[in-house]
């Protein structure tokens, strides 16, 4: 698990570095707990596990330069709306 990891006590799923949408857009991870060796061989008690999906937005990740300035350095930028 080398990009993701989990909070033992609360189970927080967190990142240990950024993601890249170009790499990969989907990450499984499977999930489990231990409590199947808190019985012991003569109680076993049933371990859980679930898969959680990870899915990667597109986000503009390269920040813009700008090289050279229109007359009175200013720029006007509109985003796009979805």
């Amino acid at each position: 698990m080398d990009k993701f990891e989990i909070d033992s006590k609360t189970g927080l799923i967190s990142t240990k570095k950024g993601l890249d949408f170009e790499t990969s857009k989907t990450h499984f991870l499977i999930v489990g707990t231990e409590e199947g060796k808190q019985g012991g061989l003569s109680n076993p008690v049933k371990a859980t596990s679930c898969r959680v999906e990870v899915k990667v937005e597109d986000v503009n990740d390269v920040a813009p330069v700008f090289t050279k300035l229109p007359h009175g350095n200013f720029l006007q930028v509109s985003f796009p709306t979805y």
